[in-house]
């Protein structure tokens, strides 16, 4: 959350904090969207970690499903090797991410130019 909270204060846009676990029945962070509403914005998803891109998928269905428009997602730090890039083209997303983790020598290191 704190990564959504730095992103909104420093640009002053509103924050949609989600939560994709169908089984989490805590009654006030359970499933679901929370913040502003996503209906007719466009959003930009912002996440830690890209291992698949499954998350951010799953994120960009709830956000389209409550009328939202989303066209691209940022990770701070992307750990899969291309997996998550081409799994959010199949679903019209542009990936972008700030540095990458380079599994051959576990080091974090800038992204290679698209």
């Amino acid at each position: 959350r704190g990564l959504a909270v730095a992103g909104a204060i420093k640009t002053g846009k509103p924050m949609i904090l989600a939560n994709d676990n169908k089984r989490d029945s805590d009654l006030e962070n359970g499933y679901g969207l929370y913040g502003a509403d996503p209906d007719g914005n466009t959003i930009l998803e912002v996440d830690d970690i890209g291992s698949t891109g499954s998350s951010l998928i799953v994120l960009a269905n709830m956000l389209r499903e409550a009328g939202g428009v989303v066209e691209q997602a940022i990770n701070v730090c992307d750990r899969s090797g291309g997996r998550t890039r081409a799994a959010l083209a199949v679903v019209g997303i542009k990936y972008s991410y700030l540095l990458e983790f380079d599994e051959r020598n576990g080091m974090l290191v800038p992204p290679e130019p698209v």
